[in-house]
């Protein structure tokens, strides 16, 4: 989309930062009232930690969720975990059954439902059975998880049990817990993972193309065939089946890296195993992307200023522009002379998060201006966090907003 030059810029004052927040989450009703979505807005922050809190508990009021753009942490979704599971158990010589199952409870899925839209027969979630609960335990929190309890899994603990008389601690031969369950009535997933496992699990020194022959058919699976049914169960905000998304994609383009940096280690003279492609998923995980990604399209945007370049929106917020707000709010730990130094040192191997410069900060703030498609709005608090009476940011300056209320920003329209 193309901004025009021509832009509506206003300016909303309020008395502190939740008041502030406040306000702005009336812009965004203002806007709804007159057939608008969020998503045609981007609420502009300098510090994303300090200004989440006042925002999300303002769009609690009218029924909204905020969405941060923040790095997703891909260790913690359920489609990365599954992908560990997996490689747990191919290379296990001996695993306790909880290892074995580990898949399945993190919705292990037949690579034959790819695209099949036959999703009913993963092991995705049921109701919540606090009876079937074990060792053997579903993620919860952090990785967005969906209610534990699956039938499969549940009935199959629950058969295990009962077999070993009540000796969890058993361990065999992945293939041996195949043979060993196979033998009895288990459900059709079930039996499909065992196959599978036997498949891979041979290939205890599996080259590249058997990585990806292994774990990318179960991703896509897990795609076609587990994210619809989250999205049954999502709240209007569609936040998990959000996060979920990400995850399968995020995991699928890791499986991608890990193979081709496999490749590489075999090459340089690694032996090949299951364990080198976990730890290999781990460390490539682990490492953040440096743009910050989308968390949710369906609720209110909330973007760190450094993040506005190549954006546009209809609506852009600029928020907090006191003065000192967002320059004070960009300066590094440590003192910018001695960032400097330590910078210049090459026998200093630590990361140094430098502080923004005042000319960086005026170009983030165009870039927000940039963004806005037809109506920019700053708003500022008239305090600061201490309740000192604080100026206007001299970032206003180069802008000619009128002061209005909320509800007089679309006024014109």
């Amino acid at each position: 989309m193309t901004c025009d030059t021509d832009t509506t810029q206003v300016e909303i004052v309020a008395e502190s930062r939740p008041a502030e927040a406040r306000r702005i989450l009336a812009v965004v009703a203002e806007h709804a009232d007159r057939g608008g979505s969020p998503s045609d807005i981007a609420v502009v922050v300098p510090d994303p930690d300090a200004y989440e809190p006042p925002l999300s508990n303002a769009a609690a009021r009218h029924g909204l969720a905020t969405a941060t753009w923040t790095q997703l942490p891909l260790t913690d979704t359920l489609p990365y975990r599954l992908v560990a599971a997996c490689c747990r158990v191919l290379d296990a010589t001996s695993c306790s059954c909880e290892t074995f199952l580990k898949p399945l409870v993190y919705h292990w899925t037949p690579p034959s439902l790819a695209s099949s839209g036959a999703s009913r027969d993963a092991a995705t979630p049921r109701d919540h059975d606090e009876s079937s609960s074990s060792s053997v335990g579903t993620p919860s929190g952090a990785v967005g998880d969906m209610p534990a309890g699956d039938t499969a899994v549940s009935a199959l603990r629950a058969m295990v049990r009962d077999a070993l008389q009540g000796d969890e601690t058993s361990t065999r031969d992945p293939v041996e817990w195949c043979r060993w369950i196979t033998t009895r009535e288990v459900p059709s997933v079930v039996e499909a993972y065992c196959e599978w496992v036997t498949a891979h699990h041979h290939e205890g020194r599996p080259q590249p193309d058997a990585v990806d022959t292994a774990l990318s058919p179960v991703l896509d699976a897990y795609e076609d065939a587990v994210l619809p049914l989250r999205y049954q169960r999502d709240g209007p905000t569609l936040s998990q089946t959000a996060q979920t998304a990400r995850g399968v994609v995020r995991t699928q383009d890791l499986v991608e890296e890990v193979v081709t940096t496999y490749a590489d280690r075999l090459e340089a003279g690694e032996p090949p195993s299951w364990a080198l492609v976990g730890d290999l998923a781990e460390t490539i995980a682990e490492l953040r992307a440096g743009r910050r990604e989308h968390a949710n399209a369906h609720a209110l945007d909330v973007i760190d200023a450094n993040d506005t370049w190549g954006l546009s929106r209809d609506v852009v917020i600029a928020v907090g522009l006191r003065h000192g707000g967002w320059i004070e709010s960009r300066q590094g730990r440590l003192p910018p002379a001695l960032q400097a130094r330590l910078v210049d040192r090459a026998d200093i191997p630590v990361g140094i998060r430098a502080a923004w410069s005042e000319a960086q900060v005026r170009d983030h703030f165009q870039d927000t201006v940039s963004a806005a498609c037809d109506t920019l709005v700053c708003t500022r608090p008239e305090r600061d966090p201490t309740g000192t009476p604080v100026p206007p940011s001299p970032l206003l300056a180069a802008l000619d907003t009128a002061t209005v209320t909320p509800t007089e920003v679309f006024a014109d329209d």
